[in-house]
């Protein structure tokens, strides 16, 4: 494994006391970086099966004691699924104590009983203001361990997906919770008013841009409550709470979409990920389409230069309008959407209620067009 991982010891420039001392290094100084692409822990960790759970967790113990907060959440998550290596692993580390995961003040409310039965039942109540959500986001953004995260990527890569926000933030913040952080921070639940649908591969950061402007822009009170998968939903599968497919069985995107309180969809654009290119997102924008819920296209500024570049340069050397529109991506074409592979069969027979696939991309290409006119 030495090949792979040989940088470890030598690239990585983190102080060596963070773990008795993670807030130290807290600030948004960009002073303590680790060299771009030098280490990637999917990779690592897709292969443990073929080198040994004992040589992935000596390897994460390692990082850990150079100061790696990625490799010290990665062995809690071994360790909560009763992994015995990476349970002593995290004692030694942790001077016989398994270090504990810390979570901002806004996430320290007292489970209740009533929570988990939300959490369990009434998907609508798993909405936070925007206000709550950039909350969230500034405190992952404030923190070491995002940094590590966009620094340990190759150069043409360093940011944070949502896929990273969960796996790295929300996931240990609520782990043994039983409830997601929506419910956290709201243990009355909050009903949601306007629903986003996003594809989780993006830059966290580019869609805080997006929405915050998005809302700015079109005079939106930041209070308004937003329903957010990755937030809404528990992502632990812990036996703490509900795990995903119970939360999924209770049908939560459509339910909030035909929502009384549901006034619009934001389809979130960035340029790291297209949503249109997630089945579940063209299953939600198709289902409030039917359901004539308003549709609205919240862009990032990264976005709006890609798409006017793209278009223009087309144009220019003398292309038609719908060439530009095709070369900037705005065709959609459901049969190449992406999903996990246990929910295609699902998706795919949703999407059937609204027509044929070249019916539903007719249609959604429409939209998505008429989008882009005001940029």
């Amino acid at each position: 494994h030495g090949k792979t991982l040989h940088l470890h010891s030598e690239h990585l420039d983190i102080p060596r006391n963070w773990l008795a001392s993670p807030s130290k290094y807290s600030s948004t100084s960009s002073t303590e970086e680790v060299d771009p692409g030098c280490w990637n822990f999917v990779d690592m960790l897709k292969h443990k099966d073929t080198w040994g759970q004992d040589s992935v967790v000596c390897s994460l113990e390692d990082l850990a004691q150079k100061g790696s907060q990625k490799a010290q959440i990665e062995l809690l998550a071994m360790a909560s699924s009763a992994n015995a290596d990476a349970h002593a692993a995290l004692e030694r580390l942790g001077n016989g104590v398994v270090p504990e995961v810390s979570r901002p003040d806004f996430l320290k409310a007292q489970v209740t009983s009533n929570m988990k039965t939300l959490q369990c039942t009434e998907p609508t109540k798993w909405a936070m203001t925007l206000n709550q959500w950039n909350a969230i986001v500034e405190e992952c953004k404030s923190s070491y361990l995002f940094r590590e995260i966009k620094h340990s990527k190759k150069s043409f890569e360093q940011f944070v997906s949502v896929y990273d926000i969960n796996e790295y933030f929300v996931k240990p913040w609520t782990r043994g919770k039983g409830c997601g952080l929506a419910l956290l921070m709201n243990p009355d639940g909050k009903d949601a008013q306007i629903m986003l649908s996003h594809a989780w591969g993006e830059d966290i950061e580019e869609l805080y841009q997006a929405l915050n402007k998005h809302f700015e822009s079109q005079g939106i009170d930041k209070d308004k409550a937003v329903w957010f998968c990755t937030f809404a939903q528990y992502q632990v599968q812990d036996g703490q709470g509900p795990d995903i497919q119970m939360q999924l069985d209770l049908n939560p995107f459509t339910t909030v979409i035909q929502s009384k309180q549901v006034d619009r969809m934001l389809a979130a654009h960035t340029t790291r990920a297209d949503l249109w290119e997630r089945l579940w997102c063209v299953r939600e924008v198709r289902e409030a389409m039917t359901e004539k819920v308003s549709i609205e296209a919240a862009f990032s500024d990264d976005f709006v230069n890609h798409f006017k570049e793209t278009y223009n340069t087309m144009i220019e050397e003398g292309y038609t309008h719908q060439d530009g529109m095709e070369a900037a991506g705005m065709t959609v074409r459901t049969s190449r959407a992406t999903c996990r592979n246990e929910d295609k069969a699902m998706l795919l027979r949703e999407l059937k209620k609204h027509g044929s696939i070249n019916d539903i991309d007719s249609t959604t290409t429409t939209l998505r067009t008429s989008m882009v006119h005001r940029i």
